[in-house]
């Protein structure tokens, strides 16, 4: 029976993270960049609410009823 030579790893195995990453900027320099993005989205998220309740609130000035009075005929009459 042969045995293989390779050892067998845990599931939860992940390869570690490479030392440059540890002592220099890259892992600042990502979550700046996640950040930056981040506050774009938000702010074009917040334009399109604003764009969207303008849009909203004049459909709803357009689609009000504007009730006149105004008399289409009139009759006229006597007692005989």
């Amino acid at each position: 029976m042969r045995r293989s030579r390779t050892r067998r790893r845990p599931s939860a195995w992940r390869p570690p993270c490479p030392r440059s990453w540890n002592g220099s900027g890259v892992v600042r320099a990502l979550e700046s960049r996640r950040e930056e993005a981040w506050r774009a989205y938000d702010y074009a998220s917040r334009e399109i609410d604003a764009q969207k309740d303008a849009l909203l609130d004049t459909i709803s000035k357009r689609l009000t009823q504007h009730l006149e009075h105004e008399p289409l005929f009139t009759l006229l009459w006597r007692l005989v």
